[in-house]
Parts: structure tokens; C-alpha cells; sequence
């Protein structure tokens, strides 16, 4: 069976494969087709076969690449500003505070500066002069923290009709734009806004609508001045002091002090007396003849007035005035 089993396997290919087996399943129609092959002839008939299986190459290996690794993207840095405040001394002098708050999200340090900024009043650009302080030129974030710089915007505000002024409230808007550097060498550029509203003072106003010799002596005469007081806030003010002076025809008459609080209703006028004391130690007698003989004189009225707002930012004022005119001389 070895004998014709191997001849047939080299000799025919599939067809000695087959008939290898074909003993093995049908014995009884075997036939012996070569008596002479012996064991010693199998050895090259097996050699031949694994040179030729040899001769068949494996396919080369895959090469799976090695996975590639994203770098992480860096967050953004972020500000955010906020409006803490506002305080004055005077009506057209304010200062107003902010808070700057940076973030900054990154495993490294950041180096911040403001590199710019912009405000408006009411929408308009040009609204006064103004100047935005940091008390620091630039300031330091640690790496995943945030850190807080007050600013504050110094505001003289404008006068002009028409202005942004011409209003009963201010909305100001401050956009800051800071500049953080990494210490990789990597920058952010972020801009950041906040909007703040507060009510616009303004002066009273003082006229003078008469003046009455109540009372003339030898070496005094009283005077009374008759006032009216036109208060063009959206709130009511009281006049707690009020200092002054008067100039008839040119010539200093008498001065005064009111020290009674005068409240004015918001919108509104009050009205009042104030009296003055012309002494002629120091003047002419004449000069009291002729206010006596005056049905009308060209007045000046000068002075000081403590003003009580209520407002939280600017609760009391002092304003100065100077009015002049013409006004009736009673007897």
C-alpha cells in the first residue's frame, strides 16, 4: 500500500491523493499497480514533497502602525468684569469701580495685561473725558486659578447740551480687553464687558424774583430777597445751607446766611425769603437813598449752597452760583 501510494501522490498530484486513500476506503477494488517500489524509494518521493511545500512562501506579517496620541488642546482663557460701585465729590466728577476677574484654565502660569478698553455713556462714545486705572501694570494667574484686579474709571462728564449728560440716568458700558501670556509663550486675547446704571445729578437753580426794603434805620436796612429754587432731578433735594452776597447797580449792597433746610420736590420749584442787612458804617448814605428811589435795579446774586440728594453715591453737594439780572425794588 506504501508503494503505490506514494508513486501516485508525486506522479498524478490530486489524482495519487486520491487514490492514497482510495485502499483505505475500498480495500476489495485495490489493485497494485507497481511491485517493485520498495521503502527505500519513499525517501526521495517524501524529500521531493517538502521541497515543493517549502517552495510555497507565507505571506509577510501585518504591520499594525502604533496608535496615535492626540496632543490635548488647551482651554481658553476667559475674564469676566463686573460693576462694584461708584462714589463723587462733585456732580460732574465721578469715579466709577470694576472688578476684573481672570481665569485661567491652563497647567501653566499666565502673565496679564490690559492692552486696551472702551466705554460708552448712554450709547454715545465721546462722553466726557475719562482715564481707566489698574493700580498694577500687568498681574499674575497660576496655572487652573483665577485672580482679581480692581480698576477703576475716572469720569468728568461733559457739560454741553445734548450731551450723554441730557439724561435722569447714566448706563455706562466698560469693555477691557486683557492679553494673557503663558509661559509656554502661548497668548490669549479675551475682551470682556460689563454694563452699570446709576441717576444723573444735577445743580438746582437759583432766582432771584425780588427784592424788598423791609426795614430802613439810621445806620442798618434790611433787605429781602425773594427766591425761587428749580430743581431739574428726577428726585427731591434740600438746600441745607445757603450762602451769599448781593450787588445792585454795580455796587456791593449786603450779605447772608440761611442755615434752614429748603426742600424742593423732584421736578419741581420752591420758593423762599432770605434776608440780607445793608450796614452803612462802611457806605454811603446815598447809596440807601437811591435803592429806596430804585423801582428797578440790575442785580448780581453770588454764593454757596450745601444741596442734600438722598443719592447714595453723592448724598450731599456744595454748588456755587451767579446769577444776574434785573429785578423790582419794593418799599
Amino acid at each position: 500500500m506504501v508503494k503505490v501510494t506514494v508513486f501516485w501522490c508525486v506522479r498524478c498530484g490530486i489524482n495519487g491523493y486520491m487514490i492514497m486513500f482510495q485502499p483505505i476506503l475500498k480495500p476489495r477494488d485495490f489493485t497494485p499497480i507497481y511491485t517493485g517500489m520498495t521503502v527505500r524509494n519513499v525517501a526521495p518521493c517524501l524529500w521531493l514533497l517538502m521541497m515543493v511545500s517549502c517552495a510555497t512562501k507565507a505571506p509577510p506579517p501585518v504591520v499594525v502602525p502604533p496608535p496615535v496620541v492626540e496632543k490635548p488642546v488647551e482651554a481658553n482663557p476667559a475674564a469676566l468684569l463686573s460693576f462694584e460701585g461708584i462714589e463723587a465729590r462733585r456732580i460732574d466728577r465721578l469715579t466709577l469701580h470694576f472688578l476684573l476677574k481672570a481665569e485661567n484654565p491652563r497647567s501653566t502660569a499666565a502673565h496679564v495685561a490690559l492692552q486696551g478698553w472702551h466705554y460708552t455713556v448712554n450709547g454715545l462714545e465721546s462722553a466726557g473725558e475719562a482715564a481707566l486705572i489698574m493700580d498694577q501694570d500687568a498681574f499674575e494667574v497660576p496655572a487652573f486659578s483665577t485672580a482679581t484686579v480692581p480698576l477703576r474709571l475716572e469720569w468728568e462728564l461733559p457739560v454741553e447740551p445734548g450731551s450723554a449728560t441730557d439724561t435722569d440716568t447714566y448706563q455706562v458700558q466698560l469693555r477691557v480687553n486683557p492679553l494673557f501670556t503663558f509661559e509656554t509663550g502661548a497668548t490669549g486675547d479675551v475682551w470682556a464687558e460689563v454694563q452699570g446704571g446709576f441717576p444723573c445729578i444735577r445743580e438746582p437753580e437759583l432766582i432771584l424774583t425780588a427784592i424788598t426794603v423791609s426795614k430802613a434805620e439810621l445806620i442798618n436796612t434790611r433787605l429781602k430777597v425773594s427766591l425761587r429754587i428749580n430743581n431739574p432731578n428726577a428726585f427731591p433735594v434740600a438746600l441745607s445751607s445757603l450762602k451769599y452776597k448781593l450787588y445792585g447797580a454795580g455796587r456791593f449792597w449786603a450779605e447772608g446766611e440761611n442755615r434752614h433746610d429748603l426742600a424742593v420736590p423732584a421736578r419741581g420749584f420752591a420758593e423762599s425769603q432770605v434776608l440780607l442787612t445793608m450796614n452803612f458804617i462802611d457806605m454811603s448814605r446815598q447809596i440807601l437813598d437811591e435803592v429806596i428811589a430804585m423801582k428797578q435795579v440790575r442785580y448780581r446774586f453770588t454764593g454757596e449752597a450745601k444741596v442734600d440728594t438722598g443719592i447714595e453715591y453723592l448724598p450731599q453737594f456744595r454748588m456755587s452760583f451767579d446769577r444776574s439780572g434785573n429785578s423790582t425794588v419794593v418799599e
